[in-house]
């Protein structure tokens, strides 16, 4: 992905569902809303901003899957969450940033064996014109070197938590 080319428009048609609020992202918090701004503010293009709010939850939120279902506020406010949790802020991030996003999830794969619902992954996709739909793995990104992290800013990776 060309970073310059990471522009996003809400004007497509469909796309404004994919910037709506949920009780889950809670786009009218304070946590998030003052988050949104201090993380975008002097960011201009929506690449930009969308990896500043990626590597801000990839390097400050702790993944723990006793949390449950908590929102994007709560999970700001407590300091770590599960993969859902992780999604669901992130999606409220973007969205409160005007990025087009989605939350999406699938079986994924450990090693050698394919994981079933007990640890079903999610992860947050963001819509880019050009690009379509990327992935965006802020809980995969956890935990790893910098550089590592750009693999599940745009990709897909085995998991290994």
């Amino acid at each position: 992905m060309v970073p310059e080319k990471l522009e996003t428009s809400a004007s497509e048609p469909g796309l404004e569902r994919y910037l709506a609020d949920d009780t889950k992202y809670d786009l009218g918090s304070p946590q998030v809303s003052e988050l949104v701004e201090k993380l975008t503010a002097a960011r201009g293009r929506a690449g930009t901003k969308a990896r500043a709010l990626y590597e801000y939850l990839a390097k400050t939120i702790s993944y723990d899957r006793s949390g449950g279902w908590n929102n994007a506020a709560a999970v700001l406010e407590r300091g770590n969450g599960s993969c859902s949790e992780y999604t669901f802020t992130l999606v409220a991030l973007l969205r409160k940033a005007g990025i087009p996003a989605r939350y999406v999830g699938a079986i994924s794969e450990r090693g050698d064996e394919a994981s079933f619902d007990d640890v079903f992954h999610r992860w947050a996709e963001a819509y880019f014109p050009g690009y379509g739909w990327v992935p965006l793995d802020a809980n995969a990104g956890h935990g790893v070197k910098p550089g590592e992290r750009g693999f599940h800013f745009g990709g897909r990776t085995t998991a290994t938590w």
